[in-house]
């Protein structure tokens, strides 16, 4: 090879480097850190590799490759407090959003059901994500883990506890939930599950990165018995939720219109006995209650004979109304009737009275609009209500 076909050849070399790095041919020009001699230069006395990273060390190259940000960090809500995990603001299912499952699938009033949230895609979840916390909520409600049900057809099933990369799946679900500032309520106990049956449930949940994101949880699930359980096994199965979950918010929930988790089952016989006294044995394991009312059927009604003048919003209102005799807050904080001032929180601290479903059932199947149940919740935290779990105005305050 000539000196003149050799140059030719360091020349084409140059270019072509040039070319792939900066997107142009190499130039006889001072831009070219010396020109074109210098690049000749040092791809006779350097191999490709060595070229390939001066030209990448110019301004130029940094230019047309501008740094990569990193990945934004990831919410660890392992120290948030109970006290601030306890300011509940949600909406169970009376939310709209257009997506797909649901009553009213791919139209813009099907329900906005958070607790499905893992079967949906990319985008759906975040439509969803954004909906949710336009409205202002900061809770969402989640899981169990086993749904052969998948609530009466209308989601998909979950028939059998989820394989490992299931479960990590959903806990990635849920991770994203912290990321964009709302609060996972998990509901622990599948529908039909004996306290027994939940031994299957705890490899999963004793998984550090379980721990670290099930901060709220409902042990005993989804309204699981009217008063075919005894307060002894509703206590039983709050114990269970504090052993697996020591660092969780511990909450219950009941069946619409029942005052106390009370009733008859092997473990005891609660009938003919004070309301209070179920509440004691139940109320030093829980941290809060997640109150369900059917009031909302008929809000316009004057349902109760004893108040004749108050429509049945009136007197579900006056559930949570501090200043009631017969309230939940009087109850609970002063201890009318016996009912005992103490919780999970401390000897002295009551349990959290949260209206939590009020709307849902009527939102889903009879389309009730989102903003009814909101003037139903702003109402409750209006006269006393620690938080709402079943919609709420953006303007309300949680306590």
């Amino acid at each position: 090879m000539t000196e003149q076909e050799r140059l030719a050849q360091d020349i084409r070399e140059c270019d072509d480097a040039y070319t792939a790095l900066l997107g142009r041919a190499l130039v006889a020009e001072p831009k070219d850190y010396g020109g074109l001699a210098n690049a000749i230069m040092r791809r006779k006395t350097e191999d490709a590799l060595a070229f390939e990273a001066w030209v990448k060390g110019s301004a130029e190259y940094a230019a047309l490759h501008p740094p990569t940000p990193p990945a934004p960090e990831h919410v660890d809500p392992s120290g948030i407090p109970l006290t601030q995990l306890a300011r509940i603001r949600g909406s169970m299912w009376t939310a709209r959003c257009n997506i797909p499952f649901g009553p009213r699938p791919g139209k813009d009033d099907n329900i906005l059901a958070m607790d499905y949230y893992e079967h949906y895609g990319a985008g759906d979840r975040s439509l969803m994500l954004s909906t949710y916390t336009g409205l202002g909520y900061t809770h969402a409600v989640t899981g169990p883990l086993v749904d052969p049900d998948g609530y009466h057809g209308s989601y998909p099933l979950t028939p059998n506890l989820p394989t490992p990369a299931e479960w990590d799946a959903y806990l990635d679900a849920m991770q994203e939930w912290w990321d964009a500032g709302i609060t996972p309520i998990h509901f622990c106990r599948p529908d039909g599950w004996s306290l027994e049956q939940m031994a299957a449930l705890e490899p999963f949940y004793l998984q550090p990165r379980a721990q670290k994101l099930l901060r709220i949880v409902v042990p005993s699930g989804w309204e699981p018995a009217k008063y075919e359980w005894s307060s002894q096994t509703w206590a039983e199965f709050m114990k269970w939720g504090r052993r697996i979950f020591p660092n969780a918010l511990i909450l219950l929930h009941t069946v619409p219109d029942v005052d106390a988790p009370v009733g008859t089952d092997a473990r005891g016989d609660d009938n003919g006995k004070p309301n209070a006294d179920g509440w004691k044995r139940v109320a030093p394991h829980i941290h809060g209650w997640l109150v369900q009312s059917s009031a909302f059927a008929e809000p316009d009604a004057h349902g109760d004979t004893n108040h004749p003048e108050k429509t049945n919003f009136d007197n579900w209102a006056d559930l949570f109304d501090s200043r009631q005799e017969k309230s939940y807050p009087n109850r609970f904080r002063n201890g009318y009737a016996g009912w005992p001032m103490g919780s999970l929180w401390g000897a002295n601290t009551s349990i959290k009275i949260i209206a939590a479903e009020y709307g849902s059932w009527w939102a889903f199947w009879k389309n009730r609009p989102h903003s009814e149940a909101c003037a139903w919740g702003d109402r409750a935290l209006s006269v006393g209500a620690d938080g709402v779990l079943d919609g709420c105005s953006l303007s309300a305050v949680i306590p």
